[in-house]
């Protein structure tokens, strides 16, 4: 989605309680501090659960594979929409997305994935190639335990976040340019290589 080197998109992914939010708020400083202009896309499936779905409808396969294709049409409009709007103003802007569609990938089966990306006349490659990067943000739960948190909207346990983490790992492996940033540096390490994470694949459109 790389619009002659004055665009780029980025998503932000990873496990529950990862600091995508934070880093997106990191990001947007950062580059709003370089005169660019910094387009927030918020998180589909937040949207989806405000509107009054819930995780207990997901059980049976037919309302997981509904509220997917849902979930990837309204991400697909939110990213568009935001994008048409950079265009339209001209000026060197970077799309922060909060996760991407490739995401939905890993809260059901392949066979039902397959549904949702025929539903949406998408295959997986065009899916990836929406974004000039990827950055995978470890979840707290792993290898930073005493800082991960439920909430309303976060219901999973750290074993459960676990094991998100792992199959959001696996859906997105097939991107060109996917960064992991780990706990291993604590909170403000990690977000220093999320900016160089971003930083790098913007210079790289120049070389």
């Amino acid at each position: 989605m790389t619009d002659g080197d004055t665009q780029w998109v980025i998503a932000l992914t990873g496990g529950p309680c990862a600091g995508k939010t934070t880093a997106m708020r990191r990001l947007q400083a950062h580059f709003g501090a370089l005169g660019m202009r910094v387009y927030l896309v918020p998180e589909a499936a937040t949207i989806m659960w405000a509107s009054g779905c819930e995780p207990s409808d997901l059980g049976l396969s037919e309302p997981r594979v509904a509220f997917q294709t849902g979930l990837m049409r309204l991400q697909l409009q939110l990213e568009d929409s935001i994008a048409a709007v950079a265009r339209a103003n001209g000026t060197k802007a970077v799309l922060l997305c909060d996760r991407g569609l490739m995401d939905g990938k890993a809260y059901m089966s392949d066979a039902e994935w397959q549904r949702v990306l025929d539903n949406n006349k998408l295959a997986e490659e065009e899916c990836n190639m929406r974004y000039d990067c990827v950055i995978h943000l470890v979840t707290a739960a792993e290898g930073a335990s005493e800082h991960y948190v439920a909430s309303q909207l976060r219901r999973e346990t750290a074993e459960q976040a676990v094991a998100v983490e792992k199959r959001t790992l696996e859906v997105w492996a097939g991107h060109l340019r996917r960064s992991v940033v780990d706990n291993s540096t604590g909170m403000d390490g990690k977000l220093a290589r999320v900016v160089d994470a971003a930083s790098a694949v913007m210079l790289s459109s120049h070389c």
